[in-house]
């Protein structure tokens, strides 16, 4: 009887028609299925096992609903190395309009920022360890791997599985995020890692070296920001992520509503103090009157290992540093940071709720006031209704649980409910506070320093 199984040939035949269908046939096809509107494709695969490098213009996302996949653990975009003036462009970029509606998802790609070969000018290039300077700064403000822009469309934005390294600014930009009753057309980044694929010669462990060692970004990981509008995106949503070894804090949240970050490991981050501050190691949520206040963070079952980085000019880290209004920090492992655990600068209402922070303190640069600090200063406002609970606190370099205000009229904290704390976080240091109180500069060692009316005026918090 005939055989009916094809032939070798025919079946080689037939395979290849379906990789050029699937478009996995060449790199350039799978350019052309990303960014031709017209292609109908709606899975585009990055062929496996390669590494393509990207210089101008960037891969731009033409359509939706669109999924973007590697086809192995090899399959890379990487910024080809560039010498210039102008900061190079993005790697890769959803536009603020696309053909279509529905979700983009990005998956199982590795986008690699090839750092140390991008220079401004010869020899003076993005390498690991490089002193801030206003050049260097202003150059790469604004360089993203990946730029997701603020879409008016119902389009959804998820990367999924990808991992993100060595960028010399940031490896993603999310200015899109709006409300609709229906659904929140959201950006989602989840089961992915920021940090280093091959380490560089003299490096053998990025969690224990000094530097220079390369890590996700020279600045930070993840960026969210406020469109040229004003406008800001709403729900971006970090979770199940590991970031490692961030030049500055592994997330910038400089404007968003409602942003979640939630069950991802943060691990020696702020190692290279591009803003030359000790700021928070693996979050920064910022208050900004004129361009946008963050707004309703829930910061929720993350651990935050700051592997005690330091700088002798600059000093250590927080792990969380926070501005804004109505977050809700909760269930976090926060340690290894030579300055606070976390440190809360203007926040109004706020809930701060069955965290573990340990080993804070020591640092020699800048004073440490509290494990947790709660204050207002650089044109923040009053520090108000923020609920501090159930809380553990030990091994913190004998500071106190929790510092509250550094004086001056009018306070800087008003209300402050502190309940249920154990550790070291029984010892509460109250300074120039309003009704939660009596008085001013008073060591109190009680598990209760309470203003009943705390959250009178916060609503509901996420």
């Amino acid at each position: 009887m005939k055989s009916r199984r094809p032939s070798n040939i025919a079946l080689m035949f037939s395979t290849f028609l379906a990789a050029v269908a699937f478009g996995q046939s060449s790199y350039s096809d799978f350019v052309t299925c990303v960014t031709s509107a017209s292609d109908p494709r709606t899975t585009c695969t990055l062929p496996n096992n390669q590494s393509y490098d990207v210089l101008s213009p960037p891969i731009i996302v033409a359509k939706a609903p669109l999924t973007i996949t590697g086809s192995g653990s090899s399959s890379a975009l990487r910024r080809q190395a560039y010498t210039g003036s102008t900061p190079p462009a993005s790697i890769f970029e959803i536009p603020t309009t696309v053909s279509g509606s529905g979700a983009i998802t990005i998956e199982n790609i590795e986008f690699d920022g090839n750092r140390a070969n991008q220079c401004i000018s010869a020899g003076n290039c993005i390498t690991y360890g490089i002193s801030p300077s206003s050049t260097i700064l202003d150059w790469v403000a604004n360089l993203y791997d990946v730029a997701v822009y603020s879409l008016s469309q119902e389009v959804t934005v998820e990367f999924s599985g990808v991992t993100m390294i060595d960028a010399p600014g940031y490896n993603i930009l999310i200015e899109h995020g709006w409300y609709s009753e229906a659904m929140p057309y959201n950006v989602t980044v989840t089961d992915s890692y920021f940090g280093t694929e091959d380490l560089p010669s003299g490096c053998t462990n990025l969690a224990t070296d000094s530097l220079p060692c390369s890590g996700c970004a020279y600045l930070s990981c993840i960026l969210t920001y406020s469109n040229p509008s004003g406008d800001q995106p709403y729900n971006p949503v970090m979770t199940y992520n590991t970031f490692y070894g961030a030049g500055g804090s592994a997330i910038a949240v400089a404007h968003a509503i409602y942003p979640q970050i939630m069950v991802n490991n943060f691990f020696d981050n702020f190692r290279e103090y591009p803003d030359q501050s000790g700021g928070g190691e693996a979050v920064y949520l910022q208050y900004n009157a004129t361009t946008g206040n963050t707004q309703s963070a829930l910061i929720y079952n993350n651990t935050l290992d700051g592997n005690s980085m330091f700088s002798a000019t600059y000093g250590g880290t927080a792990g969380l540093e926070l501005q804004g209004t109505l977050h809700s920090i909760e269930s976090n492992s926060i340690s290894n940071h030579e300055r606070e655990g976390i440190s809360m600068n203007g926040v109004v209402c706020a809930q701060v709720t069955s965290n573990t922070i340990t080993t804070s303190g020591g640092d020699t640069v800048n004073p440490v006031y509290g494990a947790i600090s709660i204050f207002s200063s650089g044109g923040t406002p009053q520090a108000d209704n923020i609920l501090v609970q159930s809380n553990s606190v030990y091994d913190n370099y004998a500071v106190p649980g929790l510092f509250s205000g550094f004086g001056g009229t009018p306070p800087e904290v008003a209300n402050i409910e502190y309940s249920a704390n154990t550790g070291d976080a029984s010892l509460f240091y109250c300074n120039d506070i309003g009704s939660s109180c009596s008085g001013t500069s008073v060591n109190v060692n009680t598990s209760s320093v309470a203003s009943a009316s705390w959250n009178s005026s916060c609503g509901t918090l996420p």
